[in-house]
């Protein structure tokens, strides 16, 4: 039996960019997710646990800030968040919210496959 592919949760108020990732990380071979803002994430994270979180911080309802500090308060292992964001001085931020690793909008599609690929190797 083959293992299910690892699930990337695409968390981003801006449809096209969800649409993108998706598409580009299915034909990568994942399964792909999505949450248009923080609390959809939170829920997402809570019914599936995802093996990577991309991550907007600028989101309705529940910013990605918010998504990082109650996914870090949670009793179970840490779970990989890339952020992304068009903020020109990101790194900070990214090491502010526990951030594996960070994509400035816009970023290069093969940059998004090598930094998931990196941080989730697809099974099989």
């Amino acid at each position: 039996m083959i293992p299910p592919q690892p699930l990337i949760l695409v968390a981003d108020d801006d449809e096209m960019i969800v649409q993108v990732v998706t598409i580009v990380l299915e034909g990568e071979g994942y399964r792909v997710v999505s949450a248009r803002n923080g609390v959809e994430a939170l829920d997402a994270v809570a019914a599936e646990r995802p093996a990577l979180l991309l991550l907007d911080i600028r989101m309705p309802i529940k910013s990605g800030w918010d998504v990082a500090e109650e996914l870090r308060n949670q009793n179970s292992p840490p779970l990989p968040i890339v952020m992304m964001t068009a903020t020109m001085d990101a790194a900070p931020w990214a090491a502010e919210i526990g951030a594996t690793a960070c994509l400035t909008k816009p970023f290069d599609l093969d940059h998004l496959v090598e930094v998931v690929r990196r941080l989730v190797p697809r099974t099989g």
